[in-house]
């Protein structure tokens, strides 16, 4: 029996393998339809992927700290709310109490410090750190005729704590010395004894100091006040002098110089004083156990903050770091014009960022003390806290060049705000928020990069700038963002209570101060050394039509002025000491035109012998 005849079909290939074959045998490649197709479908797949992650997880997680020993944390408050002040009736009298008490003892200490300061029965001149009796190269005039007398004359001073720190920050010139960050006092004691030995009285007497010195930092170097507590004294003008010995003296360096100088002072012993005392140290330890107190005490951020905001505020503005003043009534007046918008912008920051922060509840409230209010009094009391750790005075791309130390410093810092940034970033994702703050920080940054685009002007970010560009990104309740909100909102107590609101931008001219001009500069030639004089002559150098003249310093004080890019200026030597030699002369020359002087040259030196030194290259 034979089977039937059969023709095999080939399986028809379902609807679902026809959709997912290709229609041919072709193979796919990347410039194939198919591929093209793949690789649009993965954009937007990638797009969206990054977009989720920076919404971060769903649901968010809560980021706030979980205390520890909370038990324990907790004892302060509870041992306040017992008896009668169970009732917040109670609690407010009590607070209102605390209140007054700080601010009568903070008044009567800051009277006490700054209001009743005698010399011999007479309120003395307020000096600030800085204050010299001679200006810097030509600003006294032809021979220094605005910055008389020179002798016969006698001034008290009251000087505040911490001077010896004060550095020039621009460069000064003593002889063929360039003088830079560093502490600016000419001369010392002049004679041959020990002088390790003498008392303050003997060490004064016998000191005399060039008058461009800093004044308070010669009194330190003389022993008449002390670095820590300030003091008073008064301050004798001797006139010329022709000896200014370096010597080490109480911490300070002195610098010598070894020729003549027509202005130079010294102190007087056996002067009465009274309440000369700078009591900032016993105004932190008053206003530290009030803060402290308060934040133990407290979980209501609505007291917490304007309490600790005043109390700081006036603490740096009236005693940490006071403004420059003639008088202490002028100090006041100050700190409170710069007190109420300072008060308008801390109420912004704690309305939208810091009472979030803040919100914890009594089982935390020593890590806040600790994490929070520590590190705000460090960064109010910045100047005696951050600024002597970091070699960075001003965030200018000259100064950080020029300054030892200063990029070394800067990149360990933008290192460290890196990571903290990044920690922040991501808290704030876990959070759900990262998305908000990153276009808040982009606008930030659009609107930075437009100011520092105008032309003619340049970007200048100060203490309280940085608080409040930054604050708002520690709107957590880590223990790293109360670290960060703490030192922030202090960098912006200490900016604008010490300097005020100083604009962000700032034209060349005011960043300059008494800086270098980077001007043309004529061309030192030798000079003519005569039996008894020296005549100086300079050739033109390149001009670029602002100069009228050439004005001549001989040992630091303008002598001549010249008309003219080319001449020279004849000198009469003089001898002096023991041995009657001829002194040495330290010339330096620089172009003027409209009113003022440009730079000068570094110094060329005449010494007595009528040995001719050229100068270097260089710019003063």
């Amino acid at each position: 029996m034979s089977l039937p005849h059969t023709r095999s079909r080939s399986p028809s290939p379902s609807p679902a393998a026809s959709t997912i074959l290709p229609a041919d045998d072709t193979i796919s490649t990347p410039l194939s339809p198919a591929a093209a197709r793949r690789s649009t479908d993965t954009a937007p797949l990638l797009y969206q992927k990054v977009i989720r992650w920076i919404k971060g997880p769903v649901p968010p997680r809560d980021t706030t700290l979980k205390p520890w020993f909370p038990e324990y944390q907790e004892i302060p408050v509870k041992l306040l709310r017992r008896g009668p002040f169970k009732q917040r009736s109670w609690r407010a009298a009590l607070l209102g109490l605390f209140w007054f008490v700080w601010l009568t003892t903070f008044v009567s200490v800051v009277h006490n410090s700054r209001f009743r300061s005698r010399v011999d029965g007479v309120m003395p001149y307020m000096a600030s750190c800085a204050d010299t009796m001679w200006a810097k190269n030509n600003g006294c005039g032809l021979d220094g005729a605005s910055c008389g007398p020179f002798q016969n004359y006698t001034q008290s001073f009251r000087c505040p704590a911490q001077c010896a720190r004060t550095h020039v920050l621009n460069p000064r010139v003593v002889g063929d010395q360039r003088i830079v960050y560093d502490t600016f006092v000419i001369g010392g004691p002049v004679n041959n004894v020990s002088i390790s030995d003498q008392g303050a009285e003997e060490d004064a007497i016998d000191s005399v100091y060039r008058a461009d010195s800093f004044l308070c930092s010669a009194a330190i170097h003389a022993g008449i006040i002390s670095d820590k507590y300030g003091g008073c004294g008064v301050y004798s003008m001797v006139g010329e002098n022709h000896y200014f010995p370096s010597v080490r003296k109480h911490g300070i360096s002195s610098i010598g110089f070894d020729s003549g100088f027509p202005s130079s002072f010294t102190f007087l012993k056996g002067v009465s004083t009274s309440h000369c005392t700078d009591l900032r140290w016993h105004l932190l330890a008053v206003s530290l156990v009030f803060t402290v107190l308060l934040s133990l005490t407290t979980t209501t951020p609505v007291i917490l903050f304007p309490s600790v905001f005043c109390a700081i505020f006036f603490h740096v503005s009236l005693a940490s770091d006071p403004a420059a003043y003639s008088n202490p009534y002028e100090l006041v007046s100050l700190a409170l014009s710069r007190f109420l918008p300072a008060c308008f912008v801390a109420y912004v920051l704690f309305k939208h960022v810091i009472s979030y922060t803040l919100t914890l509840p009594a089982s935390a409230n020593i890590e806040k003390t600790i994490l929070w209010l520590g590190p705000l009094w460090v960064g109010a009391l910045n100047n005696i806290t951050i600024d002597p750790l970091i070699p960075i005075t001003r965030l200018t791309s000259r100064d950080i060049q020029q300054q030892p130390g200063a990029i070394s410093a800067l990149v360990i810092v933008c290192s460290i705000i890196t990571l903290i940034v990044l920690y922040h970033a991501h808290a704030l994702r876990l959070e759900g928020r990262l998305p908000h703050y990153l276009a808040l920080y982009a606008a930030v940054g659009i609107v930075l990069g437009f100011l520092a685009a105008i032309p003619g002007s340049s970007l200048r970010i100060h203490h309280y700038i940085i608080g409040i560009t930054l604050l708002p990104g520690t709107k957590m309740r880590t223990r790293v963002s109360l670290i960060c909100s703490g030192l922030l909102l202090g960098l912006f107590i200490n900016g604008v209570a010490r300097w005020g609101f100083a604009g962000i931008i700032e034209t060349p001219e005011s960043l300059r101060g008494d800086g270098l001009y980077f001007s043309t500069l004529p061309v030192l030639v030798a000079p003519q050394v005569g039996a008894s004089n020296a005549t100086f002559a300079w050739e033109a150098g390149r001009v670029r039509g602002w100069e009228e003249g050439v004005s001549v310093l001989i040992n630091d004080v303008e002598r001549f002025r010249v008309p003219g890019l080319t001449g020279e200026a004849t000198w009469e030597r003089s001898r002096y000491g023991a041995g009657e030699e001829w002194e040495k002369l330290y010339v330096r020359v620089g172009y003027y035109g409209g009113g003022e002087a440009g730079d000068y040259t570094l110094a060329g030196v005449l010494e007595g012998n009528g040995t001719w030194v050229q100068p270097e290259v260089g710019r003063t």
